[in-house]
């Protein structure tokens, strides 16, 4: 509209302010919405563009690219002019050539095997092929199933419940409970890594019938339970052949000071019944025969055998190991997704949803920019833990260092720190989040402090078992991580309680460490607030005049009470009316 048309507009909204009042609320509540056909175009289009971004260069370096043609009877595979994308894209911007390869598959022809000098391209033409690596869990390297545990693991499991989380992926699956485990563990700090994940399993969600399968097939390779295409069979009649009932044909050249060079087994020729009449096989060729007592001859005859055998030995041990191996990295990538998808299966039976989170960049200072907002935001544990559904949370906390979460007891507030704990490690992950919508800065590493019961060995109090635990997060943690606290230092007086909390999260704030910190300790939040920071976000549990908890934080100013005497009357409250006088 012109500026005309704007002071019309301008004078209108003055004239029906609570039309106008009530379309600004809407805007506001829905100012994260995203058309969902205009969202899938948004996220599977990234990949197209992703596509063509990376192949440009190498097009105007003179390499050709072709739509391949695909056949759902033939099983021949056939390239012309092929050559490896990663190398490509480096050699590219270096000016240097790029060396292309035909190859042919036909027929009964499944394996290939390639051999030759070091250096001489034959890694490089496995790349080309498929390199037989699953590569879904990372775009340049494989899924380690040994990687070490981060060293707070078992306190993120404890006060995050993942076990909860892991268990309903695993659907009662040992190897899969502990391939989720190193998965939700990932810690992908590159948002391009985070969105090859969402990618990989937004292709799975599409397909979930044929990962099904493919797992299946990945499990049953592994465990040898069935022969895996024909390879198995090709296998077992080069083993016949090792059996040498009809005696050992080795072919060899004579080298230097004429020795023996160059020892190959040779298949031996099939015989007709004539062949097996004795005296008609007369081809021409020098025979001899080693004397019974000749322990030499026979010494001699035995090494030939070996050095003829050895390459044969070798080529089937390795060949067999790359294709046990590629299905056992294929069982364990596919494994992830497949425990994705057993998640997202009973979170959406549940009703619940479920959105692919926006990463953000990790901010390289401590100025403290950030990314923190959701909409709908629940403890998928919780949910998964229970018949009743659960309550979503909005937050609004970019560029918010710390987060302070009060309000009354049983209100929400922890469930809520465990939420935003959970959508951190699985947005981290790759995975899609507990959530309507979620955008998050990425984090170095995300640490808990959460109340712990007293010490059963009696050995030290509860206060310096809560200092000891915050000593040893801050022997680990750095710039960039996340720091989750539920009532921290609360086992102390308030006085002194807030005085430890104020300090340490000073501390952590200038380290450039993000806080989100639930607390009952009104002089800890309430001085806080009295700053009007914009570096920090104040939310509090609502609680309706009737005492009832809506599990819903609004933002708001802490208040002096908890509300505890809504639980003292919800215990006591009938044993006092019927107490005697």
């Amino acid at each position: 509209m012109d500026h005309v048309e704007a002071q019309i507009l301008d004078r209108v909204a003055r004239l029906y302010p609570d039309v106008f009042r009530a379309l600004d609320e809407f805007c506001a509540r829905h100012a994260a919405f995203v058309d969902t056909t205009i969202g899938v175009f948004d996220r599977e289009v990234r990949f197209y563009a992703a596509y063509l971004t990376l192949i440009t260069p190498m097009r105007k370096a003179g390499l050709e690219f072709c739509y391949p043609d695909i056949s759902v009877d033939s099983k021949q595979v056939h390239a012309q002019d092929c050559f490896d994308l990663a190398l490509a894209a480096k050699l590219v911007f270096r000016d240097a050539s790029v060396v292309r390869n035909d190859f042919h598959v036909a027929g009964p022809e499944r394996v290939f095997v390639v051999t030759g000098p070091n250096q001489g391209g034959k890694t490089t033409f496995a790349r080309t092929f498929g390199q037989m690596k699953a590569f879904l869990m990372y775009p340049d390297r494989d899924f380690d199933l040994g990687r070490d545990l981060p060293a707070n693991e078992a306190d993120l499991s404890s006060d995050l419940e993942l076990n909860v989380l892991l268990r309903a992926m695993a659907a009662g699956d040992e190897f899969l409970f502990e391939v989720a485990k190193q998965g939700i563990h990932s810690a992908l700090a590159s948002p391009a890594d985070i969105v090859y994940r969402q990618h990989v399993l937004a292709d799975c969600i599409a397909q979930t019938a044929a990962v099904r399968e493919l797992y299946d097939v990945a499990v049953a390779a592994v465990t040898a339970e069935r022969k895996v295409l024909e390879y198995v069979a090709q296998v077992e009649a080069h083993l016949s052949e090792l059996a040498f009932r009809r005696g050992t044909l080795i072919s060899a050249g004579l080298g230097q000071g004429n020795r023996g060079t160059g020892y190959i087994v040779r298949r031996q020729p099939e015989q007709t019944w004539r062949d097996r009449i004795p005296g008609r096989n007369k081809s021409p060729g020098y025979s001899f025969l080693v004397a019974e007592r000749d322990e030499a001859g026979f010494r001699t005859l035995s090494e030939l055998n070996s050095r003829g055998l050895s390459g044969t030995a070798n080529a089937l041990a390795h060949s067999a190991d790359h294709i046990k191996d590629f299905f056992q990295l294929l069982r364990a990538e596919l494994g992830f997704y497949l425990g994705c998808l057993n998640l997202r299966d009973r979170l959406l039976a549940k009703g619940e949803p479920v959105c692919f989170p926006v990463p953000a960049s990790l901010a390289a200072d401590s100025a403290g920019r950030s990314s923190l907002s959701a909409r709908g935001l629940y403890d998928a544990c919780l949910s998964l833990s229970t018949d009743a559904g659960t309550v979503g949370n909005d937050a609004d906390a970019d560029d918010k260092r710390l987060v302070m979460i009060t309000g009354a007891n049983q209100g929400g507030k922890s469930t809520f720190l465990r939420s935003a704990g959970l959508a951190q490690l699985m947005m981290q992950a790759g995975m899609f989040v507990a959530a309507e919508s979620y955008t998050a800065s990425v984090t170095a590493g995300v640490f808990t402090h959460f109340k712990r019961e007293e010490d059963a060995t009696m050995e030290k109090g509860k206060l310096e078992k809560e200092l000891a635990r915050m000593s040893l997060i801050t022997d680990q943690i750095r710039p960039g991580c996340l720091l989750l606290c539920n009532e921290s230092f609360a086992s102390t007086n308030e006085r002194e309680g807030s005085e430890i909390a104020r300090q340490i999260i000073r501390a952590l704030n200038e380290a450039g460490i993000r806080v989100i910190f639930v607390t009952h300790m009104y002089d800890l939040a309430g001085r806080y607030y009295a700053q009007h920071d914009r570096g920090m976000l104040f939310l509090r549990a609502e609680r309706q005049p009737d005492g009832h908890r809506t599990f819903r934080l609004l933002a708001g100013e802490p208040l002096p009470t908890s509300y505890g005497e809504d639980l003292y009357a919800e215990v006591f409250g009938a044993a006092d009316q019927t107490a005697p006088a």
